[in-house]
């Protein structure tokens, strides 16, 4: 699959990165499940189906990185990625801040309280769990 993330983010029209949140783990995971309920389906077809669905919310220009500093360790991510969550919480109602994509005390309390109301564990980080239950589309 990271194959057909770099062939993409190298190839496709209006593409510096096709996941600007999602680590390869989360998107492996996320083919095998469909794998799993499309046996019939080549890999090459299931592959080509996850980037096309993927480009919707790709980057389409650099953005910038943003170092998270947690527990002595430092995980950057895209300053694009935190201004989408930002308007995520924000349509919520949770985050009542300047959307900036900067990660700041606002975002982290904002994020808080998304993990506490979706049962995840509060850390007030960005992390996959957390994004993925944030960006997919609501259920309803």
């Amino acid at each position: 699959m990271g194959g057909f993330i770099t062939g993409s983010n190298q190839n496709a029209e209006l593409t510096f990165d096709l996941t600007p949140w999602q680590n390869v783990r989360t998107v492996t995971s996320a083919l095998f499940a469909f794998c799993d309920t499309n046996a019939d389906m080549r890999f090459g077809e299931a592959a080509a189906r996850m980037t096309a669905a993927l480009r919707k919310d790709r980057l389409v220009s650099r953005s910038e990185l943003i170092p998270i500093e947690h527990d002595g360790n430092t995980a950057y991510v895209y300053k694009e990625a935190i201004r989408r969550a930002q308007a995520a919480l924000a349509e919520r109602g949770i985050f009542t801040g300047d959307i900036t994509g900067e990660f700041d005390g606002a975002t982290r309390s904002a994020l808080e309280t998304f993990q506490k109301e979706n049962k995840i564990p509060e850390s007030g980080l960005p992390d996959q769990r957390t994004l993925f239950m944030l960006f997919r589309p609501a259920q309803g």
